[in-house]
């Protein structure tokens, strides 16, 4: 059985670790990316299922690497889930501004793996 494949794109070494092992037990292939020079590429290389965004990044807004994303021909299909651990309420209103496929954050009573697994199983966020 093929498990699909998860890119998380951050900032921090230890919150894309703790994502990483949230993820652990929903049988997927985990790809962390550091937010840098060469994510793009490095996404069109890996080609996954999903990506998680950091939407808080501090070195880049998550908000512009969105934008990247969305606008390369290699990248633009590929499902984008937000995620921060800013409130969850501002996190939904810019799912809707921004027309991605989902959002998990704090406060939020769904672990980033449900919302993940629920997507890929095709129902939605």
């Amino acid at each position: 059985m093929t498990r699909n494949k998860v890119v998380i794109i951050g900032d921090d070494a230890v919150s894309l670790y703790m994502i990483r092992e949230l993820l652990a037990d929903e049988h997927l292939d985990v790809v962390t990316l550091r937010q840098g020079p060469g994510t793009l590429g490095l996404v069109r290389t890996i080609v996954p299922d999903l990506i998680l965004l950091d939407n808080e990044m501090s070195a880049s807004s998550g908000e512009s690497i969105r934008i990247t994303l969305k606008q390369d021909e290699g990248t633009q299909t590929i499902p984008l889930i937000l995620c921060s651990s800013a409130d969850g309420d501002g996190l939904r209103k810019r799912v809707r501004r921004y027309r991605t496929t989902g959002s998990t954050g704090r406060g939020d009573a769904r672990r980033p793996g449900n919302v993940i697994v629920k997507h890929l199983a095709g129902s939605g966020p």
